[in-house]
């Protein structure tokens, strides 16, 4: 629940729906003081007084000025029934204490009662910050509001490289075995690459300028989750443990040899060179493959055109179209329906300047209503849409970046480090800087796209480049331009050759619909050429396909 307070904002004992209060903008100005101008919705967090137009969301301030919750410390040490489970893990009172693990009751859901815990305590400097609690049954909790740091993490700046594990007896376990550089991620394994992972960002600047050990457990999910913490942290920082036939996790391995020979069983893999594989090297993925068939790619709720593109991370998609047809509007169209499933965008887009201007197009599409006229969306819609556009777009500034590739691409790799974008835009690619260093127009356009497309597999994102087309040619007998395709835009026949996809927008001027042409598709279980036809919104800039 919003503390309302923290604004200024006086809401009395009620909990939920409408209420009115005294604007503490205007009211102390007024000569009746009391009038109760501020309108306040206490579910969503939006307020708005009628008298000074003071308004906005509370929620969303809280969320983005997030005040953590410190637990207080337990002082109960470990119980003798404790400690001699934690020396059968291999795990020794001195560890133990170095960790200040202590032992109390807690109230368990899992339980629906409280049971004594074993609490692992999460120390930020002399702070405490976080608690985990495990009881008997091998159920979990955090401490509620606390700040979701990395177990472990006052290790961070005394070592130039960290070993992640996935959970705080492996810690031990890596420490015990002589690893004070070890961290354990406060929240388990998941093997989603859309999961927020909020410690990564909280945690943004112990990260920066180290190299990392992945040592998740050796199952299913520790090798998808140790595919997304490399993607986000990327592999050219990152190694990877895979652990020997029989042994889960770095506890395991513990137990089996002690720590005098716990290195020696400890197999430190590098993730594949840029260019060089071997079939250990993707594994996994092939092994996948076999057992479990294609992956299938995120679409989008439009029917016909599901069918010809789905989208994957790790590719690069070129879309091109005469200026004036759609391009930008359709591309946004296309972010605002994956970002309903938690993809996240980092977007240059110099054709969208200003960045208040480009927001207007989203906010309507997102509400599916204008912000004008008379099918106006409502201030419940505008607040929502808001706070949904600032958790999933990130904006690279026009006025302040080097407009190159290389300066382009070092802020995608800083967003999918802090915010974990699963796609970055760069429209167009006629407003980047080019310097073709003694290259032809051809060649640098083909080593800029493979530069493009390796930075998409390092990260794992989908990365799209917006590019215009220069020859454009009318059909003699109706007059209307043709549709052009990738070999249309300046420079280089590479605009074909080089990206994974490629679609032409082309809005025919008789009928006023959108084709969406797929005019390239690298690996046929992604989807295949076609068109699909759409109409478009003027008044909310949203599109319907036309069947």
């Amino acid at each position: 629940m919003v503390d309302f307070r923290k604004y200024g904002i006086e809401v009395g004992n009620k909990t939920s729906g409408e209420t009115k209060c005294i604007c503490p903008q205007c009211s102390h100005t007024r000569k009746k003081k009391t009038d109760k101008c501020l309108s306040v919705n206490l579910d969503t967090g939006v307020f708005h007084c009628f008298n000074c137009e003071w308004k906005g969301n509370a929620m969303q301030r809280e969320k983005e000025q997030k005040i953590y919750t410190l637990p207080v410390k337990n002082l109960t040490k470990l119980s003798e029934k404790a400690l001699d489970w934690f020396k059968s893990r291999g795990i020794t009172q001195s560890t133990i204490m170095k960790f200040d693990l202590t032992e109390g009751l807690e109230w368990m859901p899992q339980e629906n009662k409280e049971v004594n815990t074993i609490q692992f305590n999460y120390f930020e400097g002399e702070t405490l910050v976080n608690v985990k609690y495990r009881d008997g049954k091998k159920n979990f909790k955090q401490f509620k509001g606390g700040k979701p740091v990395f177990y472990n993490v006052n290790c961070m700046p005394l070592f130039d490289e960290i070993i992640i594990v996935e959970g705080e007896i492996d810690a031990l376990s890596f420490y015990e075995a002589g690893f004070p550089n070890v961290i354990s991620v406060p929240a388990g394994a998941t093997d989603s690459d859309t999961a927020t992972l909020e410690y990564l960002n909280v945690c943004y600047d112990y990260l920066k300028g180290k190299r990392f050990i992945i040592a998740v457990d050796n199952d299913q999910k520790g090798i998808a989750f140790r595919n997304v913490l490399a993607n986000r942290l990327g592999k050219d920082v990152c190694r990877y443990v895979k652990f020997e036939d029989g042994i889960k996790d770095g506890n395991e391995l513990l137990i089996k040899y002690g720590k005098e020979d716990f290195m020696n069983h400890l197999e430190v893999y590098e993730f594949p060179l840029e260019g060089i594989e071997k079939l250990i090297d993707f594994e996994d993925d092939l092994d996948n493959i076999y057992f479990n068939g294609y992956p299938e790619g995120q679409k989008i709720g439009y029917s016909e055109f599901d069918k010809l593109m789905s989208w994957f991370t790790s590719q690069v998609t070129v879309l091109t179209g005469i200026p004036g047809h759609g391009k930008s509007e359709f591309l946004d169209q296309i972010m605002m329906r994956l970002a309903e499933f938690k993809w996240k965008f980092g977007v240059f887009s110099a054709e969208n300047q200003p960045t208040a201007q480009h927001a207007v197009k989203l906010v309507e599409k997102k509400a599916e209503k204008s912000m004008f006229g008379f099918n106006k969306m409502s201030d419940y819609d505008y607040q929502q849409a808001k706070i949904f556009i600032n958790d999933n777009f990130f904006f690279i500034k026009f006025n302040e970046v080097n407009l190159s590739i290389d300066a382009i691409l070092q802020r995608g790799k800083e967003l999918v480090t802090r915010h974990g974008i699963k796609m970055l835009v760069i429209d167009n690619w006629a407003n980047l800087d080019h310097n073709y260093a003694g290259m032809n127009e051809h060649q640098y356009i083909g080593q800029s796209l493979i530069k493009v497309m390796n930075f998409a597999k390092m990260y794992d994102i989908h990365v799209v480049v917006v590019a215009h087309p220069t020859k454009i040619y009318k059909n003699k007998e109706t007059g209307l331009h043709e549709v052009p395709n990738l070999y249309s835009i300046s420079g280089s026949s590479h605009w074909f050759n080089k990206p994974d996809n490629g679609i032409t927008i082309y809005r025919d001027m008789k009928t006023g619909c959108t084709e969406v042409h797929v005019q390239k598709v690298r690996w046929k279980f992604t989807g295949k050429v076609g068109h699909a036809v759409f109409n478009w919104n003027k008044e909310n800039g949203t599109y319907t396909e036309q069947f």
